[in-house]
């Protein structure tokens, strides 16, 4: 049965907006790890401007369970650096009979691209995915597709990637595989794509499998696409998780100890820019010599461009006829192992 549960936080001076952001995902987080109720939080604001929180742990043994899970004590940790917890009584409006407090209404943060903020746990129930999901518009249900982002982070290209796939006839799912907002600097995304390792996204792909398994408008069918680093981590995918149906990688390409061909049982179309310095040729072409060597069934398109020629929101990048033409075959590919 679930246990309701009320909590006061005092935001530290100068910190409002971070307990803002933290008490927005604390509830999804516990639901994401099947600790909380799925019942949508109440969060309020105090005319002091604390902020109380009103959700319902999924069950006692939840409650305990929680106090001792990782990611949960490491969320905890972050509230204890921006606020102090404190008791009821000490709010203004405790003493008054019939206390009225501020909805404190947070706007979902994809909504401009026609995408909705989900959390989901990551294979292994130690941590949490943030991702954007884009769903059809209609009765389902759909095939799937895993959407995985440049190194700069799950920004709105790659969210108006998801609702262009949604569009399409298909349950768009991104992963945010840094859990940090994306960035614009170069530098800022180099040091997280190091920092990323790819048996933790691969732990948010399986992940994410298993969020899409659980919704009732999904047909079972998935693949999976990514750009640049997300290009890699598709590859490292079709080759270490089981249960998808295709995998479509934009110029990246992964460790060479995840490349375990012999393990794909999904076909792989690559898609690749003949004036990319980083992922030309040269890189890619034993690759998939390799893959086809393996029995898997491989396919190459190769694009007069350069890196990152399906970046739309970047004219140094974007190349327009490139970028249709591969949208063009993606869909085809799709149709052809979704449907």
């Amino acid at each position: 049965m679930p246990v309701p549960v009320l909590c006061h936080y005092r935001p530290k001076p100068g910190a409002e907006a971070a307990l803002e952001a933290l008490v927005a995902r604390h509830t999804p987080t516990l639901q994401a790890l099947g600790l909380a109720s799925p019942r949508a939080p109440w969060v309020m604001r105090a005319a002091d401007g604390a902020i109380v929180e009103l959700f319902a742990w999924a069950s006692p043994e939840a409650a305990g369970a929680a106090h001792q899970h990782p990611a949960v004590q490491a969320l905890w940790g972050q509230f204890a650096e921006v606020c102090t917890f404190e008791p009821l009584a000490v709010l203004p409006e405790a003493a008054r009979p019939f206390a009225h407090l501020a909805n404190l209404e947070r706007p979902d943060p994809f909504a401009a691209e026609g995408c909705a903020e989900v959390w989901l746990a990551a294979a292994g129930g130690q941590r949490v995915v943030r991702a954007a999901l884009a769903t059809p518009a209609g009765a389902g249900p759909w095939p799937a597709v895993i959407v995985l982002h440049e190194w700069w982070g799950l920004n709105a290209d790659m969210r108006r990637t998801a609702r262009r796939l949604a569009d399409e006839g298909y349950l768009a799912l991104a992963l945010d595989l840094y859990d940090a907002e994306p960035t614009e600097d170069a530098g800022l995304a180099w040091e997280r794509s190091n920092a990323m390792t790819t048996a933790a996204s691969l732990e948010s792909v399986r992940g994410a499998l298993d969020f899409l398994r659980a919704r009732p408008d999904y047909t079972g069918r998935v693949g999976v696409t990514g750009f640049c680093l997300g290009g890699g981590q598709s590859l490292a995918a079709a080759a270490q998780v089981d249960g998808l149906a295709a995998a479509a990688p934009f110029y990246g390409l992964c460790r060479p100890d995840f490349a375990t061909w012999e393990r794909v049982t999904c076909p792989i179309e690559g898609h690749y820019a003949i004036r990319d310095g980083a992922v030309g040729p040269d890189r890619v072409e034993p690759v998939f010599a390799a893959m086809r060597q393996a029995g898997v069934e491989a396919t190459l398109h190769w694009y007069a461009a350069g890196h990152a020629f399906m970046r739309a929101g970047d004219p140094k990048a974007y190349d327009a006829a490139s970028a249709a033409l591969a949208w063009e075959r993606l869909l085809a590919f799709f149709a052809r192992c979704l449907r």
